[in-house]
């Protein structure tokens, strides 16, 4: 090594820091490594240190008001199927339920060896959490019918194998009930899940949506964002063939998909340039900072917009 990386290193050796020093030598070794097998060629030497440093990152970050998520199923009918919105609250709740200050001695419940964890929390605190105000009576009785209807959903995560969800259960049970005045929400939820790590942290801009459209451009997003490649890709023009709108609501459409894409790079999770391609293969592929992106840049000639994993 040389002087610069070893004196990077030494000090987390000689006081036994021995986490930080693997982190510390992990990162040495990745930059170095980088400069020999660029990222985005998703090399499969990369594979491990790349896992490491998302792993790291995850554990570095505030999330307390953020939406984590881990791989997604990466075909295009996760978004567009009757699924996608159920599968956007069951987001929110995950991301919700694992942010609640348990007691130290959880109340679980055993199923055929499978423990379910069970949670109480008012119903205000979720509307919190996902941004509705609690005097909005509507969303209230939305949000009821909602949760007591979890138990009844058929696909959860057990596990993501090859970037893909491996269906196994349901919540064991699911209620609300009056306390005191106050609608107090009852689950039993799979440990496995409740336990699982998320590595990607994305802006509270994430945690709800406006409308079916918005709804579908956030999922189409997180399915863009979570592949295991540091290369994303974002299919532009079959997107908005799916959303069919107008023309004046689809230049809403570019506003609030540059302004998320924008939010995800001030988070860390992808570097500034983007990478804009064009239909035609004769026409000349564009480079921009996140930051200088416009709705003019996004017009119907575009095939895919590409950006790259932040990693060093």
């Amino acid at each position: 090594m040389k002087k610069q990386a070893l004196s990077f290193v030494q000090n987390s050796f000689f006081k036994y820091q021995f986490d930080l020093f693997e982190y510390q030598l992990t990162k040495v070794y990745f930059r170095y490594s980088l400069t020999l097998f660029p990222s985005d060629n998703d090399s499969d030497f990369l594979g491990w240190l790349i896992d490491f440093y998302r792993k790291y990152i995850r554990s570095k970050r505030n999330s307390n008001s953020a939406l984590a998520i881990e791989y997604l199923i990466q075909k295009n009918n996760l978004v567009y199927r009757e699924h996608g919105q159920r599968l956007f609250h069951m987001l929110q709740f995950l991301n919700f339920i694992t942010k609640l200050e348990s007691p130290k001695s959880f109340q679980y419940f055993i199923v055929k060896g499978k423990k379910y964890i069970i949670e109480e929390f008012y119903l205000a605190d979720f509307m919190k959490f996902i941004q509705i105000p609690s005097t909005n009576s509507y969303q209230r009785t939305k949000l009821v019918d909602y949760v007591e209807s979890l138990h009844n959903v058929n696909l959860i995560v057990e596990q993501f194998v090859d970037g893909t969800f491996r269906i196994f259960a349901t919540f064991l049970y699911s209620g609300v009930k009056k306390v005191a005045g106050r609608l107090k929400v009852k689950v039993y939820i799979i440990e496995d899940l409740y336990d699982y790590a998320y590595p990607f942290i994305f802006s509270k801009h994430f945690i709800n949506y406006k409308n079916r459209t918005d709804c579908l451009l956030k999922l189409q997003i997180m399915q863009c964002i979570t592949v295991q490649s540091v290369k994303k890709l974002f299919p532009l023009s079959e997107f908005l063939l799916q959303i069919k709108l107008s023309n004046s609501k689809l230049i809403q459409v570019k506003k609030d998909l540059i302004l998320l894409i924008q939010e995800i790079g001030h988070e860390g999770v992808i570097q500034d340039k983007i990478k804009i391609i064009p239909k035609h293969k004769r026409a000349s592929v564009k480079y921009f900072n996140i930051d200088q992106l416009e709705v003019k840049h996004l017009n119907q000639r575009i095939a895919y917009l590409i950006f790259y994993e932040l990693n060093n």
